[in-house]
């Protein structure tokens, strides 16, 4: 990305640490890729949220 980044201008990258890249936070790699788990799970980490709440208002109230 970094590489790239004179190109993505409007890109902002954010590492949210121990989240995998569904932004969940301790589930193994091997639930990750179960289809029945996949299908319920859902984001659990909490600076993932506060960070999608910052993007949110900024692109609601510009």
């Amino acid at each position: 990305m970094r590489a790239r980044s004179v190109e993505l201008r409007q890109v902002t990258v954010r590492v949210i640490d121990g989240a995998d890249h569904a932004m969940m936070m301790g589930v193994p790699p091997a639930r990750q890729v179960d289809a029945q788990f996949a299908a319920q799970a859902a984001p659990d980490a909490p600076a993932y949220f506060a960070l999608l709440e910052g993007w949110l208002q900024k692109t609601i109230n510009p």
